[in-house]
């Protein structure tokens, strides 16, 4: 009789042990996983700061450079008629200027910390189709005195900003759909076009077309991210946030 308990306790130690090392087992392959986890998403961080400052520099060089080298020729051609220079001169400063300042509006748009971002979407749709051509319909309201979590809203602009460059990229369309929708507690904003479309399996696409730096950006904002395309049958980007709004 004591030899049985003694062997019943000595089971229950062992499957107390196994359930133990299990645990431990399974906390060691979590831990592992989130390691993996950051170690991508402190990568894809590093890419996009890098892919900014690329942007950056690309864009002072070629674009600003360039400007500044035609007005420096323009004000050394000391030959010709100088009210004639002085008109070429403005026009080259006042493009130069407009470059400068939509270069700082696609890194960070004043409105968007001025105004919220209502005011700052309803100014990137007008630039974004002044630039590409192609329509925004939204049911954006500029007027809106909404102010949300400023990470919330800054996720928000980057997502839409990266859709519709995707849309101008890759879509083939001449019109994009972006709709908003505010509740006190949730905010909803979908980005969707008609067009080419592609496969959402295809590890490629979505490391070239940005979608999966979008999804991370929109997981670290506490949201939840979806996608839907198919070749031929449009896309459709959504993101969703629970939320209270701030002044």
């Amino acid at each position: 009789m004591e030899f049985r308990l003694n062997t019943l306790r000595r089971v229950d130690r062992y499957r107390h042990l196994l359930n133990e090392r299990e645990k431990l087992q399974s906390a060691l392959a979590e831990l592992s996983i989130t390691n993996q986890q950051l170690q991508t998403l402190s990568k894809q961080i590093l890419d996009a700061q890098e892919e900014e400052r690329r942007y950056v520099a690309v864009e002072l060089h070629d674009e600003i450079g360039q400007l500044i080298t035609g007005l420096k020729l323009i004000l050394e051609r000391q030959d010709e008629d100088a009210s004639g220079l002085l008109v070429e001169a403005r026009m080259v400063a006042n493009e130069l200027l407009q470059r400068v300042r939509e270069i700082s509006l696609n890194l960070r748009p004043a409105a968007l910390d001025d105004f919220g971002l209502p005011a700052a979407l309803d100014d990137l749709f007008k630039r974004f189709t002044n630039r590409t051509r192609i329509a925004v319909q939204h049911n954006i309201n500029p007027l809106a005195e909404y102010r949300f979590n400023k990470n919330i809203e800054t996720t928000v602009f980057r997502i839409v900003q990266e859709a519709l460059t995707n849309i101008s990229r890759h879509a083939g369309v001449s019109e994009a759909i972006v709709i908003l929708i505010t509740k006190p507690d949730l905010l909803l904003i979908s980005i969707a076009d008609a067009g080419k479309g592609f496969d959402i399996q295809s590890k490629d696409t979505l490391a070239s077309s940005g979608l999966s730096g979008m999804k991370e950006r929109v997981k670290l904002a506490g949201g939840r991210f979806v996608l839907q395309s198919a070749p031929g049958k449009g896309t459709l980007v959504l993101a969703e946030f629970d939320l209270e709004p701030t002044e």
